[in-house]
């Protein structure tokens, strides 16, 4: 595969992850720029796919997870243009409301739910993503769900969108 198709296939995901990470649309774009222009996740892509966009994955938490700031370097023009659907989707999944709270969770949690509930990453691949041992992942999603859970009950959310969909 190269780097076009790459771009192009893992784009979405890494843009609905990084926002999840940052929180605003802009950072989103800086640091999926970095992802893209980084090295370390090319020796993933002879493997497939899947370890493509785990090793993506793993890149974004660790440049976001250093707290450097943020400069968008030239790399691949198609980065730049996100498709209208990847862009409402992201900002669907970010409304204000659960952004705001969400934003409360610290990073590890805030980075498995994502991982957990928009990706097709195991449990093994998030532990993975963000250097843990497997056994603490399942931990770290269930104490971020309910964590979320009640900072939504507190600032007057319902929260019961939380409590469908996957369990950890």
């Amino acid at each position: 595969m190269n780097r076009d198709e790459i771009v192009t296939e893992h784009l979405a995901p890494l843009f609905r992850f990084a926002w999840a990470l940052t929180g605003e649309e802009r950072a989103a774009v800086e640091l999926t720029h970095r992802v893209f222009a980084e090295d370390s996740w090319h020796r993933h892509t002879a493997s497939g796919s899947h370890a493509t966009e785990v090793a993506l994955f793993t890149a974004a938490y660790r440049l976001f997870a250093r707290g450097e700031p943020m400069a968008i370097p030239p790399v691949h023009e198609r980065i730049a243009v996100l498709d209208e659907q990847s862009l409402q989707y992201a900002r669907d999944l970010t409304a204000d409301s659960l952004l705001k709270s969400f934003r409360e969770l610290e990073l590890p949690q805030r980075a498995a739910l994502v991982l957990f509930h928009t990706t097709h990453c195991s449990l093994h691949d998030i532990a993975v993503v963000m250097h843990r041992p497997d056994d603490e992942i399942v931990a770290v999603i269930a104490r971020g769900k309910a964590e979320w859970l009640h900072i939504l009950q507190r600032d007057g959310g319902s929260g019961g969108e939380l409590t469908k969909g996957g369990n950890a």
